[in-house]
């Protein structure tokens, strides 16, 4: 899956990133990275946390990260010159959305 991302983001222009880093000895370091498919990835996984995750759990998820990060469903996404944008997401056993609760129209 990965590869499969990284040539479609790749050609997207998805995942480049130029930063500025501090140095243990002082000093500033630049460096350019590419990671399409990683960066696609990451955008999915957190579009099926929004989903799938409350704000408590989020903050913890937050904290615990490097030990555990498990989220179900599927997440659609659209990648256009650079951007990642998620177009749809579902969680058939997880999701924590109820359309009948999550309105902002007046009840009938």
């Amino acid at each position: 899956m990965l590869e499969t991302l990284n040539t479609l983001g790749g050609a997207n222009g998805i995942g480049r990133d130029d930063i500025v880093e501090n140095r243990f000895v002082g000093m500033k370091s630049r460096g350019c990275y590419e990671t399409p498919g990683g960066t696609i990835m990451l955008k999915g996984h957190r579009a099926m946390e929004s989903l799938t995750l409350d704000r408590e759990v989020m903050h913890l998820k937050d904290e615990l990260m490097p030990r555990l990060q498990h989220v179900n469903g599927t997440v659609r996404l659209k990648l256009y010159k650079g951007n990642v944008m998620v177009v749809g997401r579902k969680s058939e056993t997880d999701s924590l959305f109820d359309e009948s609760i999550a309105t902002f129209e007046d009840d009938k």
